[in-house]
């Protein structure tokens, strides 16, 4: 009986055939660029005559220098502590979709001479991601015109700070490129390959075949 079921669970999978998932990506790299700037650009939208979208996720790898402005106008070199500079990275899509994040430097200890003095962070690598609502697929699927999306960063946005005697203030830029990637995954129309019902079919009617001899 045992080798009975199993033989007929392997029947029963062919004729169920059931969906593989498979996934699709597209990406656009901004290279990297001193801040404030924004990069607009589109990526290729799901193609619906693959199959049936089940999941979208936008994710966004950064690579940045984020940097400190010293801004010294009291006409002699002066001595700060705790200067610190964030700068927001923003990438945008179609029904709302956001990701944020923050190029951060400091917090610096030091000397400032007259004029602007820039003090840099370390090098960074950053990945956020979104996931798109199912609601919204529809905004992401077969036009032709693509899903338009775009990558921007505005230092005045940023937040910046430190402690220094009037005449002195701080302020913050930065170096920053990245790579936007855009995934589809979808459950394919075309049925599974023959090469693997053939198999599966195969084995399945070997299991009755030698339960039918032991009979």
């Amino acid at each position: 009986m045992k080798r009975i079921l199993i033989a007929m669970t392997a029947l029963a999978a062919v004729a169920a055939n059931p969906a593989f998932a498979a996934t699709e990506s597209f990406s656009h790299t901004t290279p990297i660029q001193t801040v404030p700037f924004t990069d607009n650009f589109t990526l290729t939208a799901f193609d619906t005559s693959l199959g049936t979208l089940t999941g979208i996720e936008i994710t966004l790898t950064t690579n940045s220098t984020a940097i400190v402005d010293v801004l010294n106008n009291t006409g002699a070199a002066q001595s700060f502590t705790d200067a610190t500079s964030s700068v927001p990275v923003t990438a945008t899509g179609p029904a709302g979709v956001i990701m944020s994040q923050s190029l951060v430097a400091g917090p610096f200890n030091g000397n400032a001479a007259p004029g602007t003095d820039p003090f840099p962070g370390n090098a960074a690598n950053a990945t956020s991601s979104v996931s798109v609502a199912a609601a919204d697929f529809a905004t992401y699927e077969a036009t032709t015109s693509g899903v338009s999306l775009d990558f921007s960063v505005a230092t005045g946005n940023g937040s910046y700070h430190g402690t220094a005697i009037s005449g002195v203030f701080f302020g913050g830029s930065a170096n920053v490129g990245g790579t936007t990637t855009i995934t589809y995954t979808y459950t394919p129309s075309t049925p599974m390959p023959e090469p693997m019902n053939l198999m599966i079919l195969g084995a399945g009617m070997a299991g009755l075949g030698f339960v039918r001899r032991r009979g």
